[in-house]
């Protein structure tokens, strides 16, 4: 999978990575994290043709202006796997850039996730993704539920990533807003 998302500035960065390894360490989630980046996903298909996105990503950047997005919580997904997540808040800048963005791409990516499409779209920071049970689901609650999450991030860039295969591990293609 590969996706278009927006890499944590610190300190947040360093609090999701903290996260991930004292959910490790305390509930054995050794798999706790969708990516070794810490982010939040715009767009996500199994592949996208790497010019077309970098062009369209360039583009899109060159001509957009930093915003702040605010954090609100813990969440939860549930499916057959659960996902755990620091939910965002859906203000209407942050709705609007995602929904001009996901009409640039839409077509362009193979097999696109439509749980990013506009109508379905629930901005969130991965927490806990695999191995979810009902134990480690609890356990993962149980051990971040009384923190704060209420962060203000500024988001100035797109970036892509995604498993480029098991020797290679990520590809990262990063555009700044404003052209920078």
């Amino acid at each position: 999978m590969e996706g278009v998302v927006t890499i944590l500035g610190e300190p947040f960065y360093e609090m999701v990575e903290t996260i991930w390894r004292n959910v490790d360490a305390v509930c054995g989630l050794a798999s706790v994290k969708a990516t070794d980046i810490p982010h939040f996903s715009w767009h996500v298909a199994e592949t996208y043709p790497e010019e077309k996105l970098a062009a369209i990503l360039e583009e899109t950047c060159a001509k957009a202006q930093p915003f702040w997005v605010m954090t609100a919580g813990l969440g939860i997904f549930t499916a057959e796997k659960c996902v755990l997540y620091i939910s965002m808040v859906t203000d209407s800048t942050l709705i609007q850039f995602h929904k001009q963005l996901w009409e640039r791409l839409d077509g362009i990516g193979v097999r696109a996730s439509p749980y990013y499409s506009p109508g379905q779209w629930v901005p969130h920071i991965t927490l806990a993704l695999d191995g979810l049970e009902a134990e480690g689901l609890s356990c993962a609650v149980r051990e971040l539920a009384c923190r704060p999450y209420i962060w203000e991030m500024k988001v100035d860039h797109l970036a892509m990533i995604g498993e480029a295969g098991l020797e290679s591990g990520l590809d990262l293609l990063r555009f700044q807003f404003g052209g920078v």
